[in-house]
């Protein structure tokens, strides 16, 4: 997770870099020369068929290119980007298949399924060619795979009898950490699968690994902001404070939580657990950090908002990125938007929806 340092600075280079390209289907009918057009590929049947859970970018280390027909990795792509993530984006959902795309020539340059079940969740290792992900039919099968997704080799498999909640790799790679439904939080060897430290008693919605790697800060939806050792399994702190945020985001070098209750934005100091902005022009969508750590996202229906929590608890307004429709104004999105990725070179959003397209912003 990016630290946060200059905010204004890294804003205003963040924001004058920004543009806007679509990945996949229109919106609607319109010239080839349209902000929204199909997806150029030599492949027709590269894509989606439903909905996107889960995006993710390549870290530049893990941009690698096979030898045609052998499946053998031979070295670091060269027009791989070296800061904010490679030149790949993955994505995976419903109908089980993983895209890699190029996210620089906007081309899908692999498609296979990896599952004849769902995806609901996937992430990137930080540094290596690979990703973990749950396969789920939504009841008794529910399955946490890693493989390497240029040679599609798999490193382990961990099967649970309930829903995985969420999981998350360590800054480093070094652990990948998963939480199931019942309350336990287990924090893995991402390479072998093992059991590497104690298990965390407590049911997460949200959970963040210091860099570290040796403590982790994990919001709960009874309320609870605890933070735990890793290496002993021993909580060192906890607080008390709203129950039952949707779409809780930790951020600003793990200081504020962000997210909704009951539908109203909301912002809590996560060290001691205060209300900092409740309400505000928020509108409907989904949170997310901002590419500098600093500020919070929320891409709604018309397009990415990006807003700056200032001195005093104030929700300033950094930038905000409408859907272009031709060049004119600004169009509505009505599928609901289901993951995001954040790219910082170049900079800009990758916005994943329901109805199996990716836009870019």
């Amino acid at each position: 997770m990016a630290r946060h340092k200059n905010t204004a600075l890294l804003n205003l280079i963040f924001l004058g870099a920004m543009f806007f390209v679509c990945l996949a289907a229109p919106l609607s009918a319109g010239p080839e020369d349209s902000p929204f057009f199909r997806l150029r590929s030599d492949h027709p049947a590269d894509g989606h068929r439903g909905r996107i859970n889960a995006l993710a970018l390549a870290a530049a280390e893990t941009d690698m290119t096979e030898t045609a027909g052998t499946g053998a990795v031979t070295g670091a792509d060269a027009n791989a980007s070296t800061a904010g993530g490679g030149a790949y984006l993955l994505s995976a959902g419903e109908d089980g298949f993983l895209v890699i795309w190029d996210r620089l020539t906007l081309r899908a340059v692999e498609r296979y399924q990896l599952s004849s079940l769902p995806v609901t969740l996937m992430k990137a290792h930080p540094a290596r060619p690979e990703i973990a992900f749950v396969e789920s039919d939504g009841f008794t099968t529910n399955r946490l795979r890693v493989i390497n997704y240029w040679t599609k080799g798999e490193l382990f498999t961990r099967d649970y009898a309930e829903p995985v909640d969420c999981i998350e790799y360590s800054p480093a790679g070094n652990f990948l950490v998963a939480a199931v439904e019942s309350g336990v939080i287990q924090v893995l060897d991402a390479r072998l699968g093992a059991e590497v430290r104690p298990s965390i008693r407590e049911t997460a919605a949200y959970i963040a690994v210091s860099p570290t790697e040796r403590t982790a800060a994990v919001y709960s939806p009874s309320g609870r902001i605890s933070y735990w050792n890793l290496e002993t399994g021993v909580q060192t702190a906890a607080l008390t404070t709203s129950a039952f945020l949707s779409e809780p985001v930790i951020f600003r070098n793990y200081n504020l939580l962000a997210g909704r209750s009951n539908g109203e934005f909301i912002v809590i100091n996560a060290i001691n657990g205060r209300t900092v902005i409740r309400g505000g022009a928020v509108p409907a969508g989904m949170l997310f950090p901002a590419a500098n750590d600093g500020g919070i996202a929320c891409a709604g229906e018309d397009g990415v908002r990006v807003y700056e929590i200032g001195e005093g608890g104030t929700l300033e307004t950094a930038g905000t990125f409408l859907f272009p429709a031709g060049g004119t104004g600004g169009v509505k999105v009505t599928a609901a938007i289901a993951d995001t990725a954040v790219s910082t070179e170049p900079a800009g959003f990758f916005l994943g929806f329901a109805d199996g397209r990716i836009l870019r912003l």
